[in-house]
């Protein structure tokens, strides 16, 4: 049986192509890699919250993934259950930035714990922007989560189109390149 892959995120992530017409992400190019079959639980909009959860319920519900990559999102979004629905909204207006700030480190510090004490191997890393406008320093060239977010977001030509900065399947591909090399 071949070893299972658990991703979750943002757009960057969604599972769906039908909301895009994206079909091949950057997690199915590393799983491809990893020699591995992949579960993206990734969802449109979704924030820190929905991200933790679904990858928390989805092991408690299911086998245990042989790996998990958490693509984590902007920290003001807010995810909530209506109907057993996963909805969000894409900014929370209750609290400040230093609570969602914290809120997010909370979950990122809860789904590392989850996974070691599972005996899961863990990696995370923002795929967006924590914050609305951050741009990334000079001194975070050494630290892959800034090189995740520059990369992300500097693909030049590699998007949707010039109104949709999401990116194109080549997108992905270097984006599921440049993850991969790093974890």
């Amino acid at each position: 049986m071949r070893k299972k892959l658990l991703v979750s995120g943002c757009s960057f992530t969604n599972h769906n192509p039908a909301d895009d017409g994206i079909n091949r992400r950057w997690c199915h190019h590393v799983a491809d890699k990893l020699d591995m079959d992949l579960i993206n639980l990734g969802k449109r909009g979704a924030g820190n919250e929905y991200i933790f959860s679904s990858i928390y319920d989805y092991i408690e519900e299911n086998s245990k993934p042989d790996m998990v990559i958490a693509a984590w999102s902007k920290c003001h979004r807010r995810d909530y259950k209506m109907r057993g629905l996963w909805m969000n909204d894409r900014l929370d207006i209750r609290g400040d930035e230093q609570y969602h700030l914290q809120r997010t480190d909370r979950y990122k510090r809860m789904l590392n714990d989850f996974c070691e004490y599972r005996g899961i191997n863990y990696k995370g890393f923002q795929m967006i922007e924590l914050r609305d406008g951050e741009t990334i320093r000079d001194g975070d060239t050494d630290n892959v989560q800034a090189q995740t977010i520059g990369f992300a977001r500097n693909l030049n030509e590699d998007f949707i189109s010039d109104k949709n900065r999401h990116p194109s399947e080549l997108g992905h591909e270097k984006i599921g390149k440049y993850i991969y090399e790093n974890l």
